[in-house]
């Protein structure tokens, strides 16, 4: 399929590269750019046999493919690998992800969570944003410090509760559930990663659906 995006005007195939380079070596991890620059070096597209997978290099080839309706997140059911049953949970839930959607279903959710970002309501919560960054700072403990864990990652996800509604007494465990089930997304996850996923899904499910559940209790009666 991308080939015939990256087809030249003759109708001839691109001669496609294929290269090899483990996205988990030190000298790469620390110096990516040369493998980058000999990948673009020889066209548009290339194979990264480590990925298995075809890489577009150039802005032409990920600007035709990004505009090219038929390239999407969603896999193909025969195309779909087989997931092992003890990972079943953390996909069925990353199956509803707005990330791994295509239109319509993409279209729907998206619709529903911008009802709780327009720019009126963002605009309305900068001065809350500022009222806790002031709060955060005031607290920093004297001497040496994590500033990430300590501000940087605080603010978003305080932020990111008061919008959902979610007690800010929960924001850590947020975090961690959120960092937990984003590292199965890192190259060269290892079963101890997974099993800390598949905790963190699991005790991320039950939240919500208590949460869900006393919300949706009508008022008592007075």
């Amino acid at each position: 399929m991308l080939g015939l995006v990256m087809a030249n005007s003759a109708g001839h195939q691109p001669v496609m590269k294929t290269f090899a380079q483990s996205p988990i070596d030190s000298d790469f991890i620390q110096d990516p750019y040369p493998f980058y620059d000999r990948a673009r070096a020889d066209g548009d597209l290339f194979y990264w046999q480590d990925y298995d997978a075809v890489c577009a290099v150039s802005h032409a080839a990920v600007a035709a493919c990004l505009k090219d309706k038929r390239l999407g997140r969603e896999i193909p059911t025969e195309f779909a690998p087989d997931i092992p049953a003890h990972l079943a949970p953390f996909y069925a839930v990353e199956a509803h992800s707005m990330l791994e959607l295509n239109p319509p279903r993409h279209t729907r959710l998206r619709g529903l969570v911008l009802r709780a970002f327009t720019s009126r309501r963002i605009a309305e919560l900068e001065p809350e944003i500022e009222t806790l960054c002031h709060q955060l700072i005031d607290a920093f403990p004297t001497g040496e410090f994590d500033v990430l864990d300590a501000y940087a990652r605080t603010v978003p996800v305080i932020i990111i509760a008061r919008l959902l509604g979610v007690p800010e007494a929960r924001a850590d465990d947020l975090l961690n559930w959120s960092n937990a089930m984003v590292a199965m997304y890192v190259s060269g996850r290892t079963r101890a990663v997974e099993d800390r996923a598949i905790a963190a899904t699991e005790a991320f499910v039950a939240f919500m659906r208590a949460f869900v559940d006393e919300n949706a209790k009508p008022p008592p009666m007075i």
